[in-house]
């Protein structure tokens, strides 16, 4: 796996600024990454909240989700990458 120092140096950031949360399992595949876990110190606390996106100056994307049931995790990805491929929807 190899990140660049672009999105290495936001992760670090982010880190310094919201503290690490619980463990995560992450994933990098060109500009996107996929974290999954404890996604409260990076993700605006809401309740019912399963995830969110992050768009990072160097155009690279991460989608953080609750590391939840599969079905949950599944609803989350789907929902992330809705917003990716169709920046104008709103949540109904």
């Amino acid at each position: 796996m190899r990140v660049d120092r672009a999105t290495l140096w936001c992760s670090l950031v982010a880190m310094a600024t919201f503290g690490c949360g619980g463990p995560m399992s992450s994933a990098v595949s060109g500009p996107v990454a996929i974290s999954i876990g404890d996604i409260d110190h990076m993700c605006r606390a809401v309740d019912g909240q399963r995830g969110c996106m992050m768009k990072h100056p160097n155009g690279t994307l991460t989608i953080y989700c609750r590391d939840e049931s599969r079905d949950a995790l599944a609803e989350c990805l789907a929902h992330e990458i809705h917003h990716i491929t169709n920046p104008e929807w709103r949540h109904e």
